[in-house]
């Protein structure tokens, strides 16, 4: 059975789907066409408030990531569990039939 971290790959101390973009950005070129564009202050408290929306949009993401991850740590718990069980399953049909043939059986710890 595969796991729901076939998807996700760790990169620096984070995890990240696979087959997803970098995201890296050049900051330099991103603060010098900022510095350019902004000179009325009111610009300026627009950019503040993109910074802040922005910034509570990784905040929502980056806890919706933690409960994937959980999410996936409770579905891999599960389907062990559920393995297990199957196993047991088995023993039980296993010692019902020799059971039903009139064998005897004797239990050992």
């Amino acid at each position: 059975m595969e796991n729901c971290y076939s998807s996700l790959k760790e990169v620096d101390n984070r995890y990240k789907y696979k087959g997803a973009s970098s995201g890296n950005v050049d900051n330099n070129s991103v603060a010098q066409t900022t510095q350019k564009s902004i000179t009325n202050p009111a610009d300026r408290e627009t950019l503040e408030d993109a910074a802040m929306v922005v910034a509570r949009k990784i905040s929502i993401a980056e806890n919706l990531e933690q409960e994937a991850i959980k999410a996936c740590e409770k579905a891999d718990k599960i389907a062990e569990l559920f393995d297990e069980s199957l196993v047991m399953l088995k023993l039980a049909k296993e010692l019902h039939e020799r059971c039903s043939r009139g064998k005897t059986l004797v239990l050992k710890s």
